[in-house]
């Protein structure tokens, strides 16, 4: 796996990580 390889794959998972995140606050507030 190359160093680029390996940052885009990075960003990819943080990135995911925040939308999960943000979904998961969503449903929080409609709970509310």
């Amino acid at each position: 796996m190359t160093a680029a390889r390996l940052e885009a794959d990075k960003r990819t998972k943080s990135r995911r990580k925040r939308e999960e995140e943000e979904e998961e606050c969503k449903e929080e507030e409609e709970d509310k």
